[in-house]
């Protein structure tokens, strides 16, 4: 996660948008869905909302990796900030 955070604020967005962290979400590495905080695997979870809160956490942060690929491929992204506003 934290490298994540490092290619964000360097400007590396399109690295950025590959560090993905919908896998360790899935899994309960981050953002658990189990009350307990344990990891697990999604499909063996008992309840059903933790099921769903596991698939939604996932989907947002595969949004969000989508979301930066996208803005990575902008010419604004390409540019480089001018000396003075560094």
């Amino acid at each position: 996660m934290i490298r994540f955070g490092v290619f964000i604020i360097t400007g590396n967005s399109r690295r950025s948008s590959h560090i993905n962290l919908a896998g360790l979400t899935f899994f309960g590495v981050t953002h658990s869905a189990s009350p307990d905080g344990q990891m697990y695997l999604p499909w063996t979870l008992v309840s059903p909302l933790a099921r769903t809160v596991a698939y939604q956490f996932t989907l947002g942060y595969l949004a969000l990796a989508g979301v930066l690929l996208i803005l990575s491929l902008t010419r604004e992204s390409r540019e480089r900030a001018p000396a003075d506003h560094v």
